[in-house]
């Protein structure tokens, strides 16, 4: 059952996460998510041979077939990464409840949480790919994950995990964790971080509590941080290597230098979630 589930909730992620990867296209370019897919670059319409999730990726050397340009290596990637979440997601489940593979199959609160959190996931797939091309973060990407995570905390609660009684303190998680960025964002003039960030940051608290929230948000913090000085000391070394001009697609990143949070917010999120790391050990104050 635990195989055979793990291996269905892959093949049903890879699915999905091609239609986010339509998503996110078609996000970006204001278009309605009806009508068939077609190349990017000839717009060929595409047959159910090339919509095979990673299959078709690989077949086709990551190539159009008609007009032989490149696919992005978003496609798959999104696609894997889906899968991956959503049969992590069910392995965790299965480890939440007490019942056995064949009884957890008639257990609606089960599959009910389940499916909202492949839902949580898919969404936090769209908000880290969109800010990453288009530095910012769709409202109703951002409404859309604040709404699932609040159902996920009251079906927790319904299920005593942790119960009622706490249920109060991460439903004002969500506001506790916006307020920061609400106030970076309104004393820079946006300059600092944008909006988007606190409204993705108000679904995580709704998502993972207070404790756990805050957790999320510096663990983002620093990874960010992390990244952004890799991404100078590279700059630089591009730089005295004189590779600028062959090479320099990294040229000049600096302190001003805009980086999206919102993919850190995402990776700690996930981090968080599943490891349950409380970093400031806040669980003992509150």
């Amino acid at each position: 059952m635990e195989l055979l589930g793990a291996l269905a909730a892959l093949g049903l992620g890879a699915v999905v996460g091609s239609f986010l990867n339509v998503v996110i296209l078609r996000l970006g370019r204001r278009s309605f998510l009806t009508g068939r897919s077609a190349c990017p670059e000839c717009g060929k319409v595409l047959k159910v041979r090339h919509l095979i999730p990673i299959v078709s990726y690989v077949w086709l050397g990551g190539k159009c077939e008609d007009c032989k340009r490149p696919i992005s290596g978003q496609y798959p990637l999104v696609e894997a990464a889906t899968g991956l979440m959503f049969t992590a997601s069910f392995l965790y489940q299965l480890d939440r409840y007490s019942e056995s593979s064949v009884e957890l199959l008639f257990v609606f609160s089960f599959w009910f949480s389940l499916l909202v959190m492949w839902a949580l996931w898919s969404t936090l797939i769209v908000v880290f790919v969109y800010d990453l091309y288009y530095k910012i973060i769709p409202n109703s990407a951002a409404a859309t994950f604040a709404l699932l995570a609040l159902a996920y905390t009251i079906t927790r609660a319904a299920e005593n995990f942790p119960g009622w009684s706490e249920l109060t303190t991460d439903i004002l998680a969500g506001p506790l964790l916006f307020l920061p960025f609400w106030a970076l964002w309104r004393f820079s003039d946006g300059r600092w971080m944008g909006l988007g960030d606190g409204k993705l940051a108000l679904g995580i608290g709704f998502f993972l509590g207070l404790t756990y929230g805050i957790s999320a948000v510096i663990l983002a913090f620093w990874i960010g941080a992390a990244v952004a000085l890799v991404l100078i000391a590279l700059d630089r070394l591009i730089r005295e290597a004189d590779y600028r001009e062959k090479e320099g697609k990294l040229a000049g990143i600096n302190a001003r230098t805009e980086i999206p949070f919102g993919p850190f917010l995402v990776i700690g999120t996930v981090v968080i979630y599943f490891y349950q790391w409380d970093i400031l050990g806040l669980a003992y104050w509150l």
